[in-house]
């Protein structure tokens, strides 16, 4: 089996105090809305997780 050397991955945690901005910064990086955003304290109470990929040139 050959590696593709254009191939990464990796893992990204983001955390910090409530309404810091955290679900709106994960639906910018995925691209997609994964997480509920609104200025009510503690809307995302569970762990989200999304997938990204981008195409290289």
């Amino acid at each position: 089996m050959t590696e593709d050397p254009t191939m990464r991955c990796g893992f990204v945690a983001v955390f910090g105090p409530p309404n810091a901005g955290k679900s709106t910064l994960v639906n910018a990086i995925v691209g997609a809305k994964v997480s509920i955003v609104t200025h009510k304290v503690q809307t995302t109470r569970g762990r989200v997780m999304g997938i990204r990929n981008i195409e290289g040139d």
